[in-house]
């Protein structure tokens, strides 16, 4: 589910979304009859999301139904890996990382991605070849000069401000059938386990069949500053969006709340205050609007 800011009471077309999965979901439906263009995305996020995903299904094109869009973006993405099937769509193709609790920038890179279709698989590259999707990436510090595009989305992960360090296990047990236990042994299950280090797992008790997730056993790969300023990483992003001349062409805020990245207690008037920081730069009220 996303909640979209009302058509005509903001500047640029807004989402606010659960997870930073669904940000696919978001950029399928706004481009996906729109001629591939060269577009900057500045991704504001204390974790990398560019994961390759593990795909039972193929990349949606620019044919695909809604169905289709949805199912792919909550059965194969996680919210850790849904950059790099945005980068196959050619929704970018320069993505430039903002990782508010990073002392330094790195370099310029050249990624290329190779993607079959036939086989669901997404490898990188080390030299690039007639079919890949280049892709320019950089991990940077907050400033103004890394921004140098007429074309470009804004990408906001609210634990990018005040991540919650610890995040609280939350198992997960349901009883299922003799016949459900036997069939669990299936491509959706052993991807679950691929991306999330064997969280996924079944048991008998007493002659009684159990599904176990427990996500407390992944953790994310990149390392947080917990020194980081959440009145400092605010300040930050204040300074660098009215620094931006350009309105974006898609602004999608997501809350990370059910995967527990961002502080619960804190997550509302964070958004409040990203929320007023564009409305004030960009102008224009806004309202909102529930779109499923």
């Amino acid at each position: 589910m996303s909640i979209k800011i009302a058509d005509g009471q903001f500047a640029r077309p807004t989402y606010i979304i659960d997870e930073h999965n669904e940000a696919f979901l978001v950029w399928s439906n706004i481009f996906n009859s729109i001629a591939p263009t060269k577009r900057h995305l500045i991704h504001i996020d204390e974790h990398a999301d560019f994961g390759i995903p593990f795909l039972t299904k193929p990349v949606p094109d620019q044919f695909s139904t809604k169905e289709q869009l949805v199912d792919f973006t909550y059965r194969q993405l996680t919210i850790g890996t849904f950059l790099i099937p945005s980068a196959i769509r050619k929704f970018f193709s320069t993505l430039i990382w903002i990782k508010p609790s990073s002392p330094v920038s790195s370099a310029l890179e050249n990624i290329y991605i190779n993607y079959n279709p036939e086989l669901c698989k997404i490898s990188v590259l080390n030299n690039p070849n007639y079919n890949c999707t280049q892709l320019k990436y950089i991990s940077s510090i907050w400033r103004d000069e890394i921004f140098n595009s007429d074309n470009w989305m804004l990408d906001i992960c609210l634990d990018a401000f005040n991540p919650n360090e610890i995040l609280t296990p939350d198992p997960f047990t349901l009883e299922i059938t003799k016949i459900e236990f036997e069939n669990l042994n299936y491509d959706d299950i052993n991807v679950w386990n691929m991306r999330y280090g064997a969280s996924v797992t079944t048991t008998i008790k007493d002659n009684r069949y159990y599904f176990n997730l427990d996500f407390s056993k992944w953790s994310s790969p990149e390392n947080i500053n917990l020194n980081s300023s959440l009145d400092n990483n605010l300040k930050n992003f204040e300074e660098f969006i009215n620094s931006t001349s350009i309105l974006p062409d898609v602004i999608t805020i997501c809350r990370s709340i059910r995967s527990g990245h961002t502080r619960r207690g804190e997550v509302e008037w964070i958004q409040e205050f990203i929320l007023k920081t564009l409305m004030y730069k960009y102008k224009g009220g806004f309202k909102d609007e529930v779109q499923r």
